[in-house]
């Protein structure tokens, strides 16, 4: 029988240790982050788990929480930071703990689907500018550079890049 929902895995996992194993694997197999504070939160919360953060093969960076909704309804809002709030999760703290998932094969980066390339000459309010995504590039690839200096680390062999349109890098 197939689950449905990934809640009826998670009631899995306490029925016994076996099928705890299997729907663990399953649950984890990928992992999920954006600058939103829960997803964050729970990115951190897999890459302190020693047993559970072997278990990903794919990690998924999106560097704004909705660019699935490629601008069609939902109104891009800038990401505000309360850089007071010192127990606040950092995006980029996070992403430093890249080097945490020992078995990673592959890495999505996705941003927004809008973006003003450097050249423009006309204003428009956009969710991301080029020069944050450079910035959050940099960040992933320093994060990526300092996760293969460990020999014990498998290697990224997928990296996918979605909505890097006229960013000139």
């Amino acid at each position: 029988k197939q689950l449905s929902d990934r809640r009826d895995l998670s009631n899995v996992r306490l029925s016994c240790k076996l099928l705890d194993k299997h729907a663990a694997k399953e649950l984890f197999k990928d992992v999920y982050i954006s600058p939103s504070e829960d997803h964050m939160t729970s990115w951190n919360s897999i890459s302190q788990d020693d047993v559970i953060r072997r278990i990903p093969r794919h990690a998924i960076i999106h560097t704004h929480p909705n660019i699935e909704d490629h601008g069609l309804v939902i109104t891009r809002e800038r990401i505000e930071v309360d850089e007071d709030d010192e127990d606040a999760p950092s995006f980029e703290d996070a992403l430093a703990a890249l080097s945490r998932f020992p078995n990673l094969r592959s890495l999505e980066i996705g941003f927004t689907p809008e973006c003003i390339g450097r050249d423009a000459d006309y204003w428009q309010e956009v969710a991301e500018c080029a020069s944050e995504r450079e910035e959050k590039l940099t960040l992933i690839f320093q994060a990526m550079k300092d996760r293969a200096a460990d020999e014990k680390n498998r290697t990224i062999r997928k990296l996918t890049i979605i909505n890097l349109q006229n960013c000139p890098i």
